[in-house]
């Protein structure tokens, strides 16, 4: 019994100082395209921060996300824990079909966040709608554990209670319900497709044209996927789908990014061929975009990622598509709509915008 001890021991030291001697020589990863995160980087070591204890515990994180095998041995974590009979880990569902978001509910930021809402309405003086995405946990609730529950009536009644009246408020909750055996969520990502956006556009709008869906892409492992930290082999890879009809030629799209504009497209080939397959559509999410199409009229929306499959279906109703995202444009969307001479402002936000996401309150600027 010693020696056994004695040699599981022994292998356990090989194995630190094997790890340890890899992770030296091995080059520090700067971002994880998996996590879509920046990667914690060697602290500083001075005297000043061993003794605050600031380098430990930047030190313990430091490690964790340089460790060599980092992915392999958070899918040996989350594959164990699956196996004993978890099916929420990290805040994502494990269902027989696909990962789901846990929408958490942040009761005071939701309050803050239609505060400013009403906000906008009142200082831009321009006709406000607000389209609210369902999260994949309200329309495949039946799908979720046993004793798991949506928490979004909660949310959409604050939306009607405190904004009904007062701005046009668009929740396509039936209608993407009827249509949810079609591919209208991705399996393995918290966002919806851009079919699943085309219901919610034709509802908002009272349209029904009919459009060929084609795949580009496929093998698209997504972020719900990552973030549980186990994929399972019965549950399939997304793909990528968009209308065969809407093509980069209907757009003409500019750019602001750090105070400068560049030319931009709607759809991106390149990134079908990265890990982020869903940076195709407008190479992911930008600070300020004006999309010149077909249309007629001047709308200026505020979004986040939800909307990215949508503008295409937008921009094509207008003559000019102003686009800010306020997590990375900081200006007053209320004097920008002014500036611009809008005829009308749409906001996309899923729930979960609404109860956690803290630049909203930006929007009653």
């Amino acid at each position: 019994m010693k020696n056994s001890n004695r040699i599981i021991a022994g292998i356990f030291i090989i194995f630190l100082f094997l790890s340890l001697v890899v992770n030296i020589v091995l080059p520090d990863n700067l971002y994880s395209e998996s996590e879509k995160r920046e990667l914690d980087q060697m602290p500083d070591f001075t005297l000043d921060t061993v003794i605050s204890g600031d380098f430990t515990s930047k030190f313990d994180k430091y490690a964790s996300d340089q460790f060599f095998g980092r992915d392999t041995w958070v899918f040996a974590k989350g594959l164990s824990q699956y196996l004993i009979g978890q099916k929420k880990l990290n805040g994502v569902y494990i269902t027989e079909d696909r990962y789901i978001r846990e929408l958490v509910v942040n009761k005071e930021r939701l309050e803050n966040n239609l505060d400013a809402i009403l906000k906008l309405a009142e200082k831009s003086g321009k006709p406000v709608t607000l389209l609210v995405v369902p999260e994949a946990s309200t329309i495949y609730e039946d799908n979720l554990p046993l004793g798991e529950t949506s928490k979004e009536n909660h949310v959409i009644d604050r939306v009607y209670e405190k904004l009904g009246g007062k701005i046009n408020i668009v929740y396509p909750k039936d209608i993407l319900q009827e249509n949810k055996d079609e591919y209208i969520y991705f399996n393995g990502d918290h966002h919806w497709t851009m079919k699943g956006a085309y219901y919610a556009y034709s509802q908002m709008m009272g349209t029904d044209k009919a459009y060929n869906f084609i795949t580009v892409a496929g093998d698209f492992k997504g972020t719900m996927v990552t973030k549980a930290g186990v994929k399972l082999p019965w549950i399939p890879l997304d793909k990528i789908e968009v209308p065969e009809e809407i093509t980069n030629d209907y757009f003409a799209i500019s750019v602001n990014r750090d105070g400068s504009d560049a030319d931009g497209e709607m759809f991106y080939p390149e990134f079908l061929g990265e890990f982020d397959k869903y940076r195709y559509f407008q190479g992911g999410d930008q600070p300020l975009m004006a999309i010149g199409s077909v249309g007629k009229g001047a709308s200026f929306v505020l979004k986040d990622s939800f909307a990215n499959v949508m503008l295409p279906y937008l921009a094509l109703d207008n003559e000019v598509t102003y686009v800010a995202d306020t997590r990375y444009n900081r200006q007053s969307p209320s004097e920008y709509a002014k500036t611009m001479n809008v005829d009308e402002i749409i906001l996309i936000y899923s729930p979960d915008s609404l109860c956690n996401e803290f630049s909203l309150v930006n929007l009653g600027n």
